[in-house]
């Protein structure tokens, strides 16, 4: 008898509705895409063994060794897939029970924590109206964030006290959009995504290991994944019952029959058995369909690897095919760790955004009162929204990849040629799969429109730039009208102005915040290359250090050891050795002074290496935990940067990653190369000192630039509202004045 598959974890698409063959495919292995047990992938090894076959016993441990090397990837990817439509299918939000639990536990925080407290956060709202209404005079800024603080923390309990309407709708939709995505590609409906979900993933799982499996059990590959051959599925269906892994696709009832004529001694018609379940579909699944080890299997071996063609054909499960078996299988594993790697982070991805989710919902009553602390408050408040939002919507963005995924898959593997073309089609797949790993961030980077730090992706930078334009063009718009409304009546100006003006500046400012934090980024990315090259530069001065220093004790060694042999002898080779003495105390000389000169420029850069390396290291862990190198706190950080050189000279080296050169290069530029260097520094600078014109968050002394664009239109309003008060007064005064004259 033979093996069964050991590892059997239930997929949960099982439980849904799929097609006939994905259903019997459940039965069988507890998947939609195992058609056989994964423990059927194994090899069929047939050499000689024994105490006087050593070259037989070696053979066998290679062979043995691919073939866990194989089995170990396959059930891996088993895992993966498995656990891959597990995070698919995770949906806390929509599940009533999850729902009830989560907002009766909602409900009651809300009355042990929140509702105390939330009396004290209206009464610091009003009282932060009131000083910036009284004591700073900015009444319509001070309505306006009281309005936006109130309107925030209703929604926080609108959520609180409604999760389901509110969260569970926005996860129902993106449940059902993840789903539909995937289904669009394997069917073109939208019907039944569950059964298109289950035919993908069964057309992916045989793309990715049936190629491998004929390449590492059949010597010619074009023959195993050819139509089956009537002779050999005939001696194979002679003893294919009498094994438990094919028992199990008969079913529990036939199967206990089966064992037990066995075990009686009653004879059995396997052919017959056989006949009834669905045929092979190549030449290797008459193989596949039996355990590694079976009498169906060692049957084939037995009558056939001796006949020819057939000999050539299993050729490598002799002792020959053990040298070419684990090389093979290096090759195929480093292909299949692509998908596997490209699965695996999809589904934790998966996982991790609904823990994220489910973790912000729960912290719901304490979000409440962000908006209490002012701007900063509401902006976090935005960002716990924002986050959530996400979250909640991150799993048709990671649907999408995985539907290109699959879909890619199957495309290749059906644009192929079948037989020997289909290892080179697994190739190609292995080279998809690698490519959609390794650039997966650039890859979401665009298809997302925020990257859940408060920056952009391609898409969403797309719509900010048509934002910002139509911003501007408004409040260009306004501020003229607001121009030409002062020559016609000084009421109408003041009245225009007070009202735009407040809207105008608040999208002036986080246009400009949004320009300085572009420019943030690019200064740290500039200093993330300076960084690694000055890291790599100070380990090549180390190593070659190191290397004169080995040359040098090799030296000095040699000329102790000429010395020597010269203290021994006389007469001409007396006179060899000393000459060597000389030569090699010569060469540890200068030796030695290469070392001294190399050992002060090492120590010399040490101190500065020592921090590159340590703001690489932060860099590359901040990539590998939260997929962005440069942390929001960490551009915020570097905009003062900033700050400190936009009044620097154009020709001054701190600009050189602007251009993107090193300052040695910057400052030796000259002709044209120069010129058009400090044209574009100049230009990029003047954006900055508009922009840092243009936020709040201007520290005190620094230098304000002139107001361009939106914003200086606004200013003019503001100026000429002003100067119709000032006339006014003026008027007034002097008709008093002629009055006082007249009586």
């Amino acid at each position: 008898m033979g093996q069964v598959n050991p590892l059997q974890i239930q997929d949960p698409t099982c439980g849904q509705g799929l097609g006939s063959g994905e259903r019997r495919n459940c039965q069988i292995t507890g998947t939609p895409e195992g058609r056989y047990p994964t423990s059927n992938y194994g090899f069929d090894i047939h050499i000689d063994t024994g105490l006087d076959n050593i070259v037989g016993n070696f053979q066998t441990l290679l062979a043995h060794l691919a073939e866990a090397i194989w089995m170990a990837l396959l059930f891996v990817l088993n895992l993966i897939l498995t656990l891959l439509s597990w995070a698919l299918a995770l949906a806390p939000f929509s599940d009533n029970h999850v729902m009830a639990s989560l907002s009766g536990g909602l409900e009651r925080f809300y009355r042990a924590f929140t509702s105390p407290w939330l009396v004290a956060a209206m009464v610091g709202i009003g009282a932060w109206a009131l000083y910036r209404s009284l004591v700073q005079r900015q009444i319509a800024s001070s309505i306006s964030g009281s309005l936006a603080s109130v309107a925030l923390m209703l929604l926080a309990l609108w959520i609180l006290h409604h999760p389901q309407p509110t969260v569970g709708t926005a996860a129902a939709f993106s449940n059902a959009a993840a789903q539909d995505v995937i289904a669009a590609p394997e069917r073109g409906s939208l019907s039944d995504p569950s059964a298109s979900y289950g035919s993908s993933i069964a057309r992916a799982w045989d793309a990715m290991t049936l190629p491998g499996f004929a390449a590492l059990n059949f010597s010619d590959l074009g023959w195993a994944l050819s139509a089956p051959d009537p002779r050999l599925l005939a001696t194979a269906n002679r003893t294919v019952c009498l094994d438990n892994a094919y028992l199990d696709q008969v079913g529990r009832f036939r199967a206990q029959l089966i064992l037990t004529a066995f075990l009686n001694g009653d004879p059995i018609d396997c052919s017959r058995v056989a006949r009834s379940l669905p045929a092979p579909r190549t030449n290797a699944e008459i193989w596949l369909r039996s355990s590694p080890g079976s009498p169906a299997r060692n049957s084939l071996w037995e009558s056939f690897s001796g006949q020819y063609p057939y000999s050539k054909y299993l050729t490598i499960q002799g002792g020959g095919g053990a040298w070419t078996r684990l090389p093979l299988v290096i090759l195929v594993g480093l292909g299949l760790l692509g998908g596997i790697a490209l699965l695996a982070w999809l589904a934790i991805r998966i996982f991790v955004q609904t823990a994220v989710a489910f973790v912000l919902v729960l912290i719901t009553p304490l979000a409440l009162f962000l908006p209490a602390f002012g701007e900063r408050g509401r902006a976090a408040f935005l960002h716990w929204g924002g986050t959530l939002l996400g979250a909640l919507l991150s799993k048709l963005v990671y649907a999408a990849l995985l539907s290109v995924a699959l879909f890619g898959t199957t495309v290749i593997s059906d644009a192929v040629p079948t037989g020997a073309g289909a290892f080179m089609g697994f190739l190609v797949m292995s080279a998809f799969w690698w490519a959609l790993f390794l650039k997966r961030n650039d890859i979401l980077s665009f298809i997302s429109v925020g990257n859940g730090a408060g920056g952009w992706g391609a898409v969403g930078r797309l719509g900010s730039l048509f934002a910002f334009g139509q911003v501007a063009r408004v409040a260009g718009t306004t501020g003229a009208a607001a121009s030409k409304t002062a020559t016609v009546g000084r009421r109408a100006v003041a009245r225009g102005a007070s009202r735009h003006v407040a809207a105008r500046r608040d999208a002036v400012e986080s246009a400009a915040a949004s320009s300085l934090d572009r420019q943030a980024s690019k200064r740290l990315g500039a200093r993330y290359t300076a960084a690694r090259s000055l890291v790599a530069e100070q380990a090549a001065r180390e190593e070659q250090l190191r290397s004169v220093a080995g040359e040098r004790t090799d030296a000095v060694r040699s000329a102790r050891e000429a010395r020597r042999l010269a203290e021994r002898t006389d007469g001409p080779a007396r006179e060899r050795h000393m000459a060597k003495y000389a030569s090699e105390r010569r060469r540890a000389e200068v030796l030695e002074g290469r070392r001294r000169d190399l050992s002060g420029r090492v120590e010399q850069a040490r101190k500065p290496a020592e921090r590159a390396r340590a703001f690489v290291e932060h860099a590359d862990e901040a990539k590998r935990t939260t997929g962005r190198r440069f942390p929001p706190e960490a551009v915020e950080k570097e905009r003062e940067g900033l700050r400190r050189e936009i009044d620097r000279p154009v020709t001054a080296d701190v600009h050189a990653w602007r251009v993107g050169l090193t300052p040695e290069r910057y400052r030796g530029l000259s002709g044209k190369e120069r010129r058009e260097a400090h044209a574009e520094v100049d230009r990029q600078l003047g954006e900055d000192r508009r922009a840092f014109g243009a936020v709040a968050d201007r520290p005190a002394g620094t230098v304000e630039a002139p107001p361009s664009g939106g914003r200086a239109h606004a200013e003019r309003g503001v100026r000429q509202s002003e100067d119709v008060g000032r006339h006014r007064r003026q008027a007034r005064s002097r008709m008093a004045a002629r009055r006082g004259l007249s009586r």
